[in-house]
């Protein structure tokens, strides 16, 4: 009777290590997708940073234009035209709402990266905890085959290990 009980634990633990590793291995696809849609985000934040950037060093030139335009008439003794004022005036608003934008789109780009990684280290964890449950599945079918009790107890210890990582994948300590 010891016999049956051996082999009716070690299919109750493989199917419930099975099922574990589908989970897991489900979570960590499910991490991979989300970390490429971050990835694909944060090239987006990056592009617009440098746009903005871009835009900004555009400015400049223009407004070096304007005052190298304004300095040229009072040089020759000719009052600039108060237009001239209010573009360089213009210029200047423009310049400080566009490098404000830039400055928006990297922190933007900065968070994206920083949640992508972490759901990158998130599927990777899930990715271990499935592999874990999977050998543990292995070695509980080989204990059944053996009768050894002694290495259902080292598929205990994998499943719990698969477990901890598991886990981890939510709350990312170690």
């Amino acid at each position: 009777m010891p016999e049956k009980e051996l082999y009716r634990g070690s299919a109750f633990s493989a199917s419930v290590f099975a099922v574990l590793a589908g989970l897991a291995f489900l979570l960590s696809t499910g991490a991979v997708q989300e970390a490429a849609r971050l990835r694909s985000a944060a090239s987006e934040d990056q592009i617009q940073a440098f746009q903005s950037w871009n835009k900004l060093q555009a400015l400049r030139v223009q407004d070096s234009l304007l005052q190298a335009q304004r300095q040229t008439l009072i040089a020759l003794d000719r009052p600039p035209a108060p237009a001239l004022d209010q573009d360089i005036e213009r210029n200047h608003k423009e310049q400080d709402e566009v490098s404000r934008e830039a400055r928006q789109h990297e922190e933007s780009l900065r968070r994206t990266q920083d949640r992508s990684a972490r759901v990158a280290r998130r599927s990777q964890r899930f990715a271990v905890a499935a592999g874990l449950f999977l050998i543990a599945v292995a070695v509980v079918s080989l204990a059944a085959l053996d009768r050894a009790r002694s290495l259902q107890s080292v598929a205990i210890v994998l499943a719990a290990a698969a477990t901890v990582v598991l886990l981890d994948g939510f709350v990312l300590l170690f």
